[in-house]
């Protein structure tokens, strides 16, 4: 999976769990709901630019948007989304969060 793929799936993550539609997303960071729609679903790249301002709309770190998700680890990443807007996360902690999440992956296959 490439990581634009990675950060696309996310954001629709984060975006569904905070019950947000394309519409409220585009309206409160400006970026264009139809080049929301194509980035989470892979049809094109996100800038450092439009990363940015959904890691400040949501209040999370740009990495959180970087870790591999899938559906045996979602409730853990939804989770970690939360405690990071609780918590200031070091560039380390998250590393060691997606370590602890691959190794977790690579255990389940």
């Amino acid at each position: 999976m490439s990581m634009n793929e990675v950060v696309g799936r996310n954001i629709k993550y984060i975006r569904k769990h905070h019950n947000h539609s394309l519409t409220h997303l585009s309206i409160f960071t400006g970026l264009e709901k139809s080049g929301i729609s194509r980035m989470e679903n892979n049809k094109r790249s996100i800038t450092i630019r439009e990363l940015d301002l959904l890691s400040k709309f949501y209040n999370i770190p740009h990495l959180i948007f970087c870790i591999p998700v899938n559906e045996s680890n979602y409730q853990e990443y939804i989770e970690l989304v939360e405690l990071s807007k609780c918590v200031e996360l070091s560039l380390d902690d998250v590393w060691i969060i997606i370590g602890a999440i691959k190794n977790n992956n690579n255990n389940l296959s």
